[in-house]
């Protein structure tokens, strides 16, 4: 359970950043840009100090999710180059 909520969590950031930058690239807001830096990382935070600190929370399968970003990121793009057909190692 707790590797879920980390993993969880973590896709959930990961999903609003891209969103932001998305925003933050096509209008070039840099106040915007600012703001989710400061902002995403304060929240962040805290949602994971709220998290660790319930009772049915294991930190150690907890940290096991939230490190379940990098291998989901590189797998995600292997796969979208190779639905590309450009796959070059």
């Amino acid at each position: 359970m707790s590797a879920a909520v980390g993993a969880v969590l973590v896709t959930v950031s990961l999903v609003l950043l891209t969103w932001a930058w998305h925003l933050i690239l096509s209008k070039k807001l840099i106040a915007l840009a600012v703001s989710v830096i400061v902002f995403k990382y304060a929240i962040f935070g805290t949602i994971i100090y709220i998290v660790i600190t319930k009772a049915w929370v294991d930190g150690v399968w907890f940290v096991v999710g939230v490190s379940t970003l990098l291998p989901t990121v590189l797998l995600f793009a292997i796969w979208q180059n190779g639905q590309n057909n450009q796959l070059n190692w």
